[in-house]
């Protein structure tokens, strides 16, 4: 009998010892002499860390699907996500919006997707979709308005401008110019802007009487070509409409095609430049066409929020107008410095005096002062 029990007890073991040894990893090859029985408690996990025996039971133990003894199937890879500055297309939140919705939306909404870059190859991207600010370039400088530089990104704001002209002796005394400006994104590749010149006054001077009139419209829509966190390349078509007086400069109508360029260059910085053709579209002035190119650059070096002298920024502009055709052709430069700054509420004040440089003057100087709300 006991021999029995003896027999029973050694089967029962053997058993246990063998289903044991399905979860526990082989054994390496250990010289004679060396122990080659592992501490009761702890064995090596497959990292080399030491790991409670329960615990890397529990971890080891295959499913019914998988070999004993077998590794577990890796991790799925993360999805790769877009690099930084990488032209990835707007998810615009999962939504998809009408033309109607996706103007409204740009005019007056408030984006609650994240903006994301545009570029030449994705150029259809961005047409359906609803215009979100870009936020400012990596080196600080912000995407604002100044006086007498072209605009490479989409603005959307009302301006206010009054100019006083000091014209040559010989002729009027000074001219006077009050324009209203709405500027706003259809979308995040398409944007307009419609130039009001609700007041054009000359002085009367040298037995000449003074008159005021209204002044030439000019609607300007434009395109983004590319935009990053540190430029903006746009291109546009400024069509001015004769809906002023001849008396006061006006009567007129050409179309001036352009490209614009805006980039952040570290420090606050932002370097600005841009080129046009203004092609008159009738026969009432000269020279055939004017091509007309700027270069500006400035600083920013106040915070946004620093009111009233928030976003305070600094810069000159220089301009160039070069007459191609006609019988009077002259080049004529003018240097324009500039300031701009927050004043509080999105409002900002903005100033800036023209100067001829060279070339036949029309003018002695320019003074520019306005005011830019922000929507």
């Amino acid at each position: 009998m006991l021999r029995r029990y003896a027999l029973s007890l050694a089967v029962f073991l053997g058993d246990a010892m063998t289903a044991q040894a399905q979860y526990l990893p082989a054994s390496p090859t250990v010289n004679s002499g060396a122990s080659a029985e592992p501490q009761a408690s702890e064995f090596k996990n497959s990292r080399g860390g030491v790991v409670p025996l329960r615990r890397m039971l529990l971890e080891q133990k295959p499913g019914p699907d998988v070999e004993a003894g077998a590794k577990p199937a890796p991790a799925p890879a993360p999805a790769a996500q877009p690099a930084a500055g990488s032209c990835a297309p707007g998810s615009c939140g999962g939504k998809h919006y009408s033309c109607l919705e996706v103007i409204k939306e740009s005019i007056c909404g408030c984006p609650d997707h994240s903006w994301t870059p545009l570029c030449c190859n994705n150029f259809l991207d961005g047409f359906q979709e609803p215009w979100i600010a870009p936020p400012n370039g990596s080196g600080g400088a912000p995407r604002q308005t100044w006086i007498n530089t072209f605009n490479g990104f989409f603005t959307r704001e009302l301006q206010f401008f009054y100019e006083l002209t000091d014209l040559n002796p010989g002729n009027r005394n000074n001219e006077h110019l009050g324009l209203f400006s709405l500027q706003t994104p259809l979308s995040r590749r398409l944007w307009l802007g419609i130039d009001i010149p609700f007041l054009v006054g000359l002085e009367g001077g040298d037995g000449v009487s003074g008159r005021v009139d209204f002044g030439d419209v000019i609607i300007t829509p434009k395109v983004m070509l590319k935009e990053t966190q540190n430029m903006s390349l746009s291109a546009g078509l400024g069509i001015r409409i004769p809906t002023g007086e001849r008396g006061t400069v006006g009567d007129l109508s050409s179309l001036t095609p352009f490209v614009a360029y805006w980039s952040d260059i570290g420090g606050g910085w932002s370097l600005r430049r841009g080129i046009g053709l203004e092609i008159p579209t009738d026969n009432k002035v000269t020279p055939d066409a004017v091509f007309v190119t700027n270069v500006s650059i400035g600083q920013t070096i106040t915070p946004h929020n620093n009111t009233p002298l928030g976003d305070f920024t600094y810069y000159p502009a220089f301009n160039m107008r070069n007459d191609l055709g006609g019988s009077d052709e002259h080049t004529l430069i003018t240097l324009t410095p500039g300031m701009r700054n927050h004043l509080g509420n999105n409002l900002f004040f903005l100033a800036g005096w023209e100067i001829p440089v060279t070339g036949p003057r029309g003018f002695d100087q320019r003074g520019i002062f306005g005011f830019v709300k922000r929507f």
